[in-house]
């Protein structure tokens, strides 16, 4: 079991690190909404309103 979750892992995370790996994240945000929508921080600052709203901590809107 550990040795197909870590494939089954590797095979849905693999083209998401490469787009990053090739453009930068800014860019690859910008090209895959879907990868934005998996941001929690960006340079120390929570942009994932839910958990920001979850723990009562300050969101701010990530800048692309």
């Amino acid at each position: 079991v550990p040795m197909t979750a870590t494939n089954a892992l590797n095979n849905a995370t693999s083209p998401f690190i490469r787009t990053i790996a090739n453009l930068g994240w800014k860019r690859a945000c910008l090209k895959n909404p879907h990868l934005k929508n998996g941001l929690t921080t960006v340079k120390g600052k929570l942009v994932l309103k839910t958990i920001a709203d979850a723990f009562q901590l300050p969101f701010d809107s990530v800048q692309l």
